[in-house]
């Protein structure tokens, strides 16, 4: 374990601290986020081909559309774009959905059979990632393929699927969930993220049915969100264990603001590596499924751990007198 990091408030720590290791709880805290659009910097809106330099941030609908053209220069394509703001986030996630719901709107010649949408994640820390709600066209929306109503450009990635029968019922819930969902939000660098929803179904009819689906603007229905599940307080990592090395990802950053130091030991979000740190690894000790049978006989109980931490300390503030 790294020690000496804790040197400047070891006289602090090895006093008021002995108290809360020795009776931090050993129940694993696991608790759930819901953000929407709205929170942050959240943004959806929806590009469309018919109309290239138009945006329509301000409308309570996003609408996506995948038909033939109407002529070789004008399509009414349209696909939608989502940001989420995950600044409330500090820990690693164990799972996450995205759902939209769907909602009245511009309609069309109804379709039929099962459509299906799929679901894209921007690269992070893409230039076009802040793009505005305000600002968004089908000209300049960051991944767009502009020569199609159902593909991206490479920096956008398929995250997954979802499909429901013809029009929909509105206040319909549709969405994805996965590992490849969870996985794009936990490499997010960034704080926020993009989601593109497009319709892979395609409609032979140039003027069949757009599918509208909820914006934050909406009145009647809810906004989009990412539901974020199981974030198990402690795990700093993202190993599904509160062990030794999330313990050494907070004392290997002891007393530093974030930045610089490494967000991932600042669990409590206060922009500060110290006492709620600690106590957010320590009061979930040994919660979640250890990475391996051997890391599992080796990882000692609580108590413990407790006993080596306060020894540790006393012995480097003596060493430091």
């Amino acid at each position: 374990m790294r020690w000496a990091e804790l040197k400047d408030h070891s006289h602090y720590f090895s006093h008021v601290t002995t108290g809360l290791i020795l009776t931090a709880a050993v129940c694993p805290s696991v608790h759930g986020i819901t953000i929407s659009t709205a929170v942050g910097d959240g943004a959806d809106s929806f590009i469309g081909a018919f109309d290239p330099a138009t945006n329509f941030g301000s409308l309570n609908t996003l609408e996506v559309k995948n038909a033939a053209p109407f002529s070789p220069t004008l399509s009414f394509n349209r696909k939608g774009y989502l940001r989420f703001d995950l600044s409330a986030v500090s820990t690693p996630i164990n799972g996450a959905s995205f759902d939209l719901t769907i909602s009245n709107g511009l309609g069309g010649v109804p379709v039929t059979g099962l459509q299906t949408f799929n679901v894209y994640g921007l690269d992070d820390a893409d230039v076009g990632e802040f793009w505005l709600e305000s600002g968004l066209t089908w000209d300049n929306a960051p991944a767009n393929d502009t020569a199609s109503g159902s593909d991206v450009l490479p920096n956008a990635t398929l995250l997954g699927q979802f499909s429901f029968d013809g029009v929909g019922i509105p206040g319909t819930t549709v969405g994805i969930s996965g590992a490849s969902l969870t996985s794009f939000l936990n490499a997010d660098t960034n704080d926020v993220v993009t989601l593109l929803v497009l319709r892979e179904t395609h409609d032979a009819a140039y003027d069949g049915w757009v599918h509208n689906f909820a914006t934050k603007e909406n009145g009647v229905y809810a906004a989009p969100i990412l539901e974020l599940d199981g974030l198990l307080i402690g795990d700093l990592n993202g190993d599904g264990f509160v062990g030794i090395d999330d313990l050494n990802i907070v004392l290997g950053n002891w007393n530093q603001n974030v930045p610089p130091a490494n967000p991932l030991a600042d669990p409590s979000g206060d922009g500060f590596v110290g006492i709620d740190d600690l106590n957010a690894v320590l009061g979930n000790w040994n919660a979640g499924l250890p990475p391996s049978a051997e890391a599992s006989s080796a990882v000692p109980e609580p108590g413990a751990i407790s006993i080596l931490t306060i020894g540790s300390l006393i012995l480097l503030r003596r060493h430091i007198l």
